[in-house]
Formats: C-alpha cells, sequence, structure tokens
C-alpha cells in the first residue's frame, strides 16, 4: 500500500485504515455506519499513533452523497457481509482506481459463490480461506 490512496469500507475497529497508514498510504480514508465503531477507531489510534490522519467517517458508502472519488482509490479493503458485498459491488468497483487492488473479507464459504459472481468481472489474484472464512485479491 506505500503510496497509494486506500479506502476502508466497514472499518470497525479501524485495524485495516491503521496498517494501512503504518505500511506507508499515502491517504486512508475510512468508512463505517456504525457511529460506536468510528469511536473505537479514534481510541485505537489514540494508542497507536500514525505517520498519517487517518479521514474517519460515519456514513453508510452505498449513499451517492457520501463524497468518496469514483474510480480514485488503488486499494479498497471491504470487510462486509457477503449479503453487503454482493448487492453493493457495483458500488465498490465504481470507487476502484484502473490496476487498483480489491480486498474482500468478512464472508463465508456459503456465500462465496456469490460474491465471486458479483466481482466476476475483475480478475482474482489471491483466494484465501481460514476456518469456513473467506477472503479474496481481485485486480482490475
Amino acid at each position: 500500500v506505500a503510496g497509494k490512496r486506500v479506502l476502508d469500507l466497514g472499518t470497525g475497529s479501524g485495524v485495516l485504515a491503521m496498517a494501512a497508514a503504518l505500511k506507508g498510504a499515502r491517504e486512508v480514508i475510512a468508512v463505517d455506519v456504525d457511529p460506536d465503531a468510528v469511536e473505537s477507531a479514534h481510541e485505537n489510534v489514540a494508542m497507536n499513533p500514525l505517520p498519517i490522519a487517518i479521514d474517519w467517517r460515519v456514513e453508510d458508502f452505498r449513499d451517492a452523497g457520501v463524497g468518496l472519488k469514483p474510480r480514485h482509490y488503488e486499494v479498497i479493503c471491504a470487510n462486509l457481509t457477503g449479503g453487503m458485498l454482493t448487492t453493493s459491488a457495483e458500488r465498490i468497483k465504481s470507487f476502484l482506481a484502473p490496476g487498483g487492488t480489491l480486498i474482500l473479507s468478512g464472508f463465508d464459504e456459503n456465500e462465496r459463490g456469490s460474491v465471486g459472481e458479483a466481482f466476476a468481472n475483475i480478475r482474482d489474484v489471491a483466494l484465501l480461506s481460514e476456518a469456513g472464512w473467506i477472503s479474496l485479491v481481485l485486480r482490475s
């Protein structure tokens, strides 16, 4: 992620956004609909100083008015349920810069087929599996 613009969708505790900042991302935007999750992320950052500021947002990325830039982010982490990944696939893909990397996680083996189909027009790079949980790494 060094030197790249990173978007963390469903940031939760902020661990992926913080890791991106620590690995040299030039910009990190972290989004979650849950204000408690973003508050927790702020607390985690307070205990773990970062080299850059993360832009934390309490909002729904699916809302057209959120102000996220289309085709702008070179790395997107989307740790969401399989259902949300499937129904939001087009919106998620709209943020990915050409040649960018999309990391999908938070879904299980039973949802793998529907998530894979929703993102079928992006090239698979890796499939990771642990205890029934799946992560896909895709590149546009």
